[in-house]
């Protein structure tokens, strides 16, 4: 391990029991033997060292530990002992530390504790050892049973049950706390949990549907709507905004329904309010999939089926259509009448590229698969001809035309 800044020096030496530098000494490391051996200034001499207990068939477990160096990538005289085994650079100190305090603290109160660049190694195995430090901010925990910041606000979100018992703790401050650097969202100090659980819910979804809109819906009547919900402001906020929802969705599905119901009638967000073909690939509402399904109905008509293909392949794996057998269904008929509409252009052009002899397209048919695959061999000559004066796919357009009918869920 390479360790310019020496941040793990007081940890080796503990380790070693201060026995000094350019020795072997043996030592424990998670219930594993091994011997360690801190660089005294000389590579020749650490390699000389280790090499002895390493060179034989089966070498035994060591540790170099090189402080106040980085590694020379091109001409390491320990290149040898770093390619057998694993080698660390410099280590990331406070990820360390992070990772030991998140089984007491949340990620908010670490943000808070870890914020000053003068934290030593001393400072932190303090913290990891004193069990009153950040007293305060393990109440979240306390209450609901874990320290990851966006679980507890996934579960607060979705459900009342902890009301009671974060107003008894006193753990509404730190709960603000932890929604505002965590989402970015600002919760009112005097707010009931009620309260608070509605704007946090309202922010969280109108942002991910904010933020899954395509260029064109983001300047639509669904985007000004929205103006007066406030915006994530940075990347790893509106990440979290995104993994909250998603969370919702996939761990709280019957609660996530009502809830996502209720805030598209207070936005007064509609399938009128923005293109199906302009949403993205997340379904935060449910009037997103009734506008997608029209839209592929749309594409159908028009007969542009390939990007009504690529519309539906965005969408089929939908929240809203899992939960509705007639959505599904409606969902099934449009993947038919665009699978159909493929295959009649495909036999189209191949009927096209005959040069005006309808005997050259229809003595056999164009392929060995789709429509023709399932036709008797001979059937192929009356089943399509050329036509000047109307589409092949005009029963298409009226089918899919009487299919676009809005959700009834």
């Amino acid at each position: 391990m390479y360790d310019k800044r020496e941040e793990l020096r007081p940890f080796f030496n503990e380790l070693a029991n201060s026995a000094g530098d350019g020795q072997l000494v043996p030592v424990k490391i998670a219930q594993q033997n091994a011997k360690l051996h801190v660089f005294d200034g000389s590579f020749l001499k650490t390699r000389t060292i280790v090499e002895g207990i390493t060179e034989g068939d089966q070498p035994e477990q060591v540790v170099v530990y090189v402080p106040s160096l980085d590694r020379d990538a091109k001409g390491s005289l320990l290149m040898e002992l770093e390619k057998a085994g694993v080698l660390y650079l410099q280590p990331a100190l406070k990820q360390f530390a992070r990772l030991v305090l998140r089984k007491r603290f949340t990620d908010v109160a670490l943000d808070e504790m870890l914020k000053s660049d003068s934290l030593t190694y001393a400072d932190l195995a303090r913290m990891a050892q004193d069990e009153s430090v950040g007293e305060g901010a393990s109440l979240l925990k306390s209450v609901f049973g874990g320290s990851d910041t966006l679980a507890i606000l996934t579960t607060w979100i979705s459900d009342v049950e902890k009301d009671s018992e974060l107003d008894a703790k006193g753990a509404l401050g730190e709960l603000r706390s932890a929604a505002l650097a965590r989402l970015g969202v600002t919760l009112p100090n005097e707010g009931t949990n009620a309260r608070m659980r509605s704007i946090a819910a309202r922010y969280v979804l109108a942002n991910e549907f904010r933020s899954d809109l395509e260029d064109q819906g983001k300047h639509g009547p669904a985007a000004t709507l929205l103006k007066n919900i406030p915006e994530p402001s940075t990347s790893d906020q509106q990440k979290a905004v995104r993994e909250v929802a998603k969370r919702l969705r996939e761990r709280h599905p019957t609660t996530y329904a009502p809830l996502a119901d209720g805030i598209e009638a207070e936005l007064g967000l509609s399938a009128e309010a923005v293109d199906g073909r302009h949403l993205g690939a997340i379904d935060t509402f449910r009037f997103e999939e009734a506008a997608v399904v029209s839209a592929c109905f749309d594409l159908v008509a028009g007969e542009k089926f390939s990007e009504a293909s690529s519309l539906l392949a965005v969408r089929e794996e939908s929240f809203w259509v899992n939960l509705d057998v007639g959505r599904k269904t409606v969902w099934a008929v449009c993947r038919l009448m665009v699978d159909l509409g493929l295959v009649a252009a495909s036999a189209c052009e191949t009927i096209a590229k005959s040069n005006g002899n309808p005997s050259n397209a229809t003595s056999q048919p164009p392929a060995t698969d789709g429509i023709c695959s399932i036709m008797p061999r001979g059937a192929w000559k009356g089943f399509w001809r050329p036509s000047r004066t109307r589409s092949t796919s005009a029963p298409l357009r009226r089918y899919a035309r009487s299919m676009r009918t809005p959700y009834a869920g």
